[in-house]
């Protein structure tokens, strides 16, 4: 089912602000704990010799495992930082052994699966070098891939996001392009990279998106709820002569991309640099703020602007209604739930300054939290990138800091913990295994709470976790979650307790080793399931048998299943529906023995088959 511009609030019900509770609890608390797990990746410092403004990194579960490994960049001798996490918030560096190339002039980096077999890809951007994408071989091992050659010649190319912007069922590429200077030619500027299985296509040049600016990234994100990925695209200097190159707003309408950046109310003209991007106000629509540096440049006047989105395509300035001006400069910014109240908070990095943090009680102003609860980082230095993952698996958003000059740090979340929360990690079908796109409205009590999954883009160069968290503050579980993946499909689950919970797309379930059929193997894997739900011990991977969205694995899936399997199997022409050519290769194998059309199994093609392909028609 299409949300529509209501989404799914016609079915949860309107945000209610005198619903809206203030967290209680004592504020934020972190500890910079890189060292004592693991993790040692010194940035280089200033001045930079590589890279240009600043270096990305990526939390991501490379194996599977259900634990966020991290990827670094921006070391000296431009090795690439892979660490494994070992299930507990430490790390294994698995860096020399992983295959990467030295990456001498790395930007940014994004985390997606780009061949469909469940092991998420990694692709590189790089300042006048070519951007490179690595497949996943397992085991932290990685090797080039052939779609790399379709990325375009060599760019300042800066922020690299991922979406499936036509719907075919692959991720496509918006790859952003800093022009050094006031015209590059056209093969030089920044890309929108349809992809068409063995090669890509720019779109850019025919819809405009390859204009002339100073761009640092953009970020797919569904602002009107109508099922694609629209473009929000971040300019340095906006305001500035002689490309007055404003922040772009662009629809995608099936694919095809329209600049509706006019009157948008998005369209800012500033030292636009990160973006954070999610539902800050909590009505639903995604918002967007933006980093600036604090010039007294008309028409922002370095103010950080905080543009809240209407639904339709608008947004409203709010950053003095919220108290987030932030007259200071800065580069990464990200709306993150830090203290498991449900609202999003916001953190941004700065450059010769501490990093701050806001806390959002629900309602403006938003809190500044003093000391940054201990996340703010020294003062001395240039702080560009910050990815947000529960790195321990504690049920808190832990952040993962990149600044020049300095060791990563992992600010682990001391006090999150102490209230509930429930975070989803999406199984997605085709090549978007991860299902990158995707949305989840939830309901707890009278609080409504809407979470995008992206790839790349949000923040400043890097790659958040794919893990979608929700915080409960005082309530005991979710009421309702309705998943809405990128094909428009939806799953609604009903009461998710507090914990971490897998969900899968529906067209894939049942098949829990995909390989396209629902067969014996899966049965046995699902009764397997049965067993082991009844026992209290009910791993992951047994989501894929949830048919009733409930969260367990019971007698009812498997009369689902068994439905499900059934219903397949009378599709004998493989074209997803029941139909009129399915009942004439039945009628075709009519008193044959055995074969495909002998449905219930007797051994012969007769009126039982019929009798099962007529009650699944259609």
């Amino acid at each position: 089912m299409l949300c529509g511009i209501l989404g799914p609030f016609a079915i949860l019900g309107p945000m209610n602000p005198s619903a809206v509770i203030a967290s209680p609890q004592a504020p934020p608390s972190f500890t910079d704990q890189a060292l004592a797990r693991g993790v040692q990746y010194p940035v280089q410092g200033i001045p930079q010799t590589n890279g240009l403004y600043g270096f990305g990194l990526a939390a991501a579960d490379l194996d599977g495992d259900g634990f966020d490994d991290l990827v670094a960049i921006g070391r000296l001798n431009g090795q690439v930082g892979v660490y494994r996490n070992l299930g507990t918030g430490h790390f294994q560096n698995r860096s020399a052994t992983s295959a990467i190339a030295p990456l001498p002039q790395a930007s940014a980096v994004a985390c997606a699966d780009l061949d469909g077999d469940r092991l998420p890809d990694l692709v590189f951007t790089q300042v006048n070098q070519p951007s490179r994408i690595y497949r996943n071989l397992g085991d932290f091992v990685f090797a080039p891939m052939a779609l790399e050659a379709h990325l375009g010649a060599p760019t300042a190319a800066k922020g690299v996001s991922l979406a499936d912007i036509d719907g075919d069922g692959d991720l496509d590429f918006y790859i952003a392009t800093y022009a050094l200077t006031d015209a590059p030619p056209p093969g030089l500027r920044s890309r929108l990279l349809r992809n068409d299985g063995a090669t890509m296509t720019d779109l850019a040049p025919s819809v405009g998106l390859d204009r002339v600016a100073r761009t640092f990234l953009g970020v797919f994100s569904d602002i009107d709820r109508d099922g694609d990925q629209d473009l929000y695209v971040s300019n340095d200097r906006g305001h500035l002569a002689p490309l007055f190159a404003a922040n772009e707003l662009w629809r995608n309408d099936g694919g095809v991309f329209t600049d509706i950046s006019a009157g948008s109310g998005a369209d800012v003209a500033c030292f636009s640099m990160g973006v954070a991007c999610g539902d800050f106000d909590g009505n639903g629509f995604t918002d967007f703020l933006v980093t600036n540096t604090p010039a007294p440049n008309a028409p922002v006047f370095g103010v950080n602007p905080l543009m809240l989105g209407q639904g339709d395509g608008t947004f409203v300035r709010a950053e003095t209604q919220w108290a987030v001006e932030d007259l200071v400069t800065g580069w990464g910014a990200l709306f993150v739930d830090i203290d498991n109240d449900g609202h999003l908070d916001l953190y941004v990095n700065h450059q010769f300054a501490p990093n701050k943090l806001w806390r959002n009680p629900g309602f403006p102003p938003a809190l500044l939290v003093p000391a940054a609860g201990g996340a703010s980082g020294p003062s001395n230095h240039w702080s560009y990138s910050t990815v947000v993952s529960d790195i321990d698996g504690d049920g808190d958003n832990d952040l993962i800091v990149s600044s020049l000059g300095s060791n990563l740090r992992i600010f682990v979340n001391n006090s999150g913990q102490t209230l509930p929360s429930v975070r989803f990690r999406l199984e997605g079908k085709g090549l978007n295994t991860s299902a990158i796109g995707s949305r989840i409205d939830a309901r707890a009590g009278a609080r409504t709470m809407t979470r995008e999954l992206h790839a790349g883009g949000v923040g400043y160069l890097g790659q958040n976790s794919k893990e979608m968290h929700f915080g409960l503050l005082a309530a005991a579980h979710l009421d309702e979650a309705i998943v809405t993946f990128p094909d428009r499909s939806q799953r609604t689950l009903g009461v998710v307790p507090p914990g971490s919970h897998t969900v899968v797309h529906p067209a894939i379930l049942g098949d829990s080793n995909g390989d396209g059929a629902l067969d014996e193997v899966d049965r046995a894997q699902l009764l397997a399931c049965i067993a082991a739900a009844q026992s209290g011990a009910l791993p992951r991977s047994c989501m894929w048998f949830d048919y009733d969205g409930d969260l367990d694995v019971t007698e009812a899936d498997r009369a689902s299943f068994d439905a499900a399997r059934t219903r397949r199997r009378c599709d004998l022409d493989s074209d997803g529906t029941v139909g009129a050519r399915d009942l004439v290769i039945l009628l075709d194998a009519w008193g044959e023995k055995g074969g495909a059309a002998d449905l219930d199994d007797d051994g012969v093609v007769e009126a039982g088959d019929l009798k099962i392909l007529l009650a699944n028609w259609g």
